[in-house]
């Protein structure tokens, strides 16, 4: 009996703790000429992207070597992305966005544009995932 009762625990603990979605930042442009999103940002946000001798990058979707069109995603662990104070933490390590599309061009450089304009793009499941798109 004793045991039933720890395996019952853990079943509901691996079904609760596999219920929480990955977080997710998507970047999208579409494959029309002249679209393109550009962040300016500290490193960390995006690691895996080289800086060239310092903690800022600019990462440009699509860069010069994929001119298709690519929707580029990056996980940030799981969990969901959360309301303002999380968003405004997440989003001081952002100089600005640059968002050119067909229609136009909108450039997000001040911390409380950037942050409206995140959580305004939040969506999904418990809103795990969060797009930046140029379509």
């Amino acid at each position: 009996m004793p045991y039933t009762r720890w395996f019952i625990v853990a079943i509901v603990t691996i079904s609760l703790w596999a219920c929480d979605p990955a977080k997710v930042l998507i970047i999208s442009t579409s494959n029309k000429p002249n679209t393109s999103v550009s962040i300016y940002a500290n490193k960390i946000l995006f690691p895996r992207y080289q800086a060239n001798g310092s903690e800022k990058i600019k990462l440009v979707i699509p860069s010069p070597n994929t001119p298709e069109h690519r929707d580029t995603m990056f996980l940030y662990g799981i969990g969901t992305w959360q309301g303002d104070e999380y968003m405004a933490n997440f989003a001081k390590d952002i100089d600005s966005i640059i968002i050119v599309n067909t229609k136009n061009t909108l450039v997000l450089k001040t911390q409380k544009d950037i942050i409206a304009y995140l959580l305004k793009h939040r969506h999904g499941f418990a809103k795990s995932r969060l797009t930046i798109s140029a379509r």
